[in-house]
């Protein structure tokens, strides 16, 4: 699991993943949440940079490497 930064393996075999806009600090920010898409269990969360749909998929692509390299080692 990654939640901002902080990383654990997790064991998941679907991925979903959505994003939200969230309040921090009195400015919106978005965040992207990843889970497993079996269970529904939170996998991790991050602030994303980009707000855009491109953004968002370059991120999950970022993600699921991240999560293939953690199963991989």
């Amino acid at each position: 699991m990654w939640v901002l930064g902080g990383r654990m393996s997790v064991r998941v075999e679907m991925l979903g993943a959505d994003e939200t806009i969230v309040k921090l600090k009195g400015e919106k920010a978005v965040a992207g949440f990843v889970m497993d898409a079996e269970s529904g269990r939170l996998v991790g969360i991050d602030l994303l940079v980009e707000r855009d749909s491109k953004g968002f998929v370059d991120w999950y692509k970022a993600q699921i490497w991240l999560l293939l390299g953690e199963l991989a080692a």
